[in-house]
């Protein structure tokens, strides 16, 4: 099989379609297996908050990228050299100089070989030179593959998206879509564009943006397939570290009804669990973040009534309970340190009535001993001057 590294390939058409279970060693079209580098977390570091701060590094970047690019034009000149065969303008090293036939079998070779940069050129000879080739589709397609061996992710990724342009009946069109795929999980996974798509350029521009588009190609293309599946997970951990934690759950949503017995629809549901009491935390005034994880705990256990994984469900619920009930506790602290005690009494006994097995509704039990007051005589207060507001 072919591996991007020097091991041989001697089963170019016999690799199977990749599945779901493997999913750190895909296959990909019959050209054998390769392996995703690093693995990517489903957790980001949240951006900051602050709009301005934000205004800021992004003209920075933008500075640095223009300066970076005139030094580049400034003290180093361009390697490539132009040539003109034909009509037609390509780098030097891509004119032809052999028939197209024999251009194509020697890529070929060189392909079966994981000789890559040789294999690329011969492709590239015929994409420049030979459009009307009969060569030309699978060409281009292959020259793809070559970028995304050599670790070119977005020049492959160019090359693929001219390959699906050609339109028609495409022989590589759902190998193409799992090319895409593994290319957006790079992109997630931290890879690093070149300004302008330039060779020469350092790799310094994000890519996340790039792998949610790429995501959902993949998800419009082939909605059915595992691979959707698979592509909505990715996209779902991209919104989540951006904080867009309703669109994040609403993707997860979308994959747990299109997919609801596969396996990433468990993790969907486990995941959706951990985003709402991430959320939680941000918005420990909303309870109605409770509920929703309620609502999906049930459902997570409908689906998959054994996975074990159910328990951590549950305690990702009691934990989001513990949020509220402290946050309760906290501010009746706030109101007692500030002598308004029949206010933070309130709060003591929401505490308790709501969240009775927490930490904090324990807490607020003592609270409202030291003050000599028993949590009936509270509740009714309570219940009194809800009445009274009411009115």
């Amino acid at each position: 099989m072919l591996y991007p590294n020097n091991s041989k390939n001697r089963n170019f058409g016999c690799a199977k379609t990749p599945g779901l279970v493997d999913r750190k060693r895909p296959h990909i079209f019959n050209i054998g297996s390769f392996t995703i580098d690093q693995s990517r977390e489903f957790s980001h570091q949240p951006k900051s908050d602050s709009s301005s701060c934000l205004g800021i590094v992004y003209r920075l970047r933008h500075l640095f990228l223009v300066v970076l690019t005139a030094t580049f034009f400034t003290l180093s000149p361009l390697e490539a050299a132009y040539a003109r065969i034909n009509g037609k303008w390509s780098d030097e090293k891509y004119s032809p100089t052999l028939s197209v036939t024999e251009h194509y079998d020697l890529g070929h070779q060189c392909l079966f070989e994981n000789k890559w940069d040789e294999s690329l050129k011969n492709f590239m000879v015929i994409v420049s030179y030979f459009d009307t080739s009969p060569f030309y589709s699978d060409a281009l397609f292959y020259t793809g593959v070559c970028h995304y061996f050599l670790g070119e992710y977005d020049l492959a990724n160019a090359q693929f998206t001219k390959y699906l342009d050609l339109g028609g009946n495409l022989k590589y069109f759902e190998k193409v879509f799992e090319f895409k795929y593994y290319i957006a999980e790079q992109f997630a996974n931290g890879y690093k564009r070149r300004p302008f798509g330039l060779r020469q350029l350092p790799r310094v521009l994000s890519s996340k943006s790039n792998a949610l588009d790429l995501y959902d190609e993949v998800i419009a293309s082939l909605p059915t397939r595992d691979l959707a599946a698979k592509a909505l997970f990715g996209k779902a951990g991209i919104l989540r570290g951006r904080r867009e934690f309703r669109e994040s759950i609403e993707t997860l949503q979308t994959l747990t009804r299109r997919f609801p017995k596969h396996s990433l629809a468990a993790d969907a549901y486990l995941t959706i669990s951990e985003i709402y009491l991430e959320q939680s935390r941000l918005e420990s005034q909303n309870p109605d973040l409770l509920a929703l994880a309620q609502i999906n705990l049930t459902r997570f256990y409908k689906s998959f009534p054994g996975d074990e994984r159910i328990l951590q469900g549950e305690r990702h619920q009691q934990s989001m309970k513990e949020v509220f009930a402290q946050s309760l506790y906290d501010t009746g602290r706030f109101y007692e340190k500030k002598k308004k005690k029949p206010a933070s009494q309130i709060y003591y006994v929401e505490a308790v009535r709501k969240y009775p097995d927490t930490l904090a509704a324990e807490k607020s039990l003592k609270r409202l001993e030291q003050m000599g007051i028993s949590l009936e005589d509270a509740l009714a207060k309570n219940v009194r001057s809800i009445k009274q507001s009411a009115a």
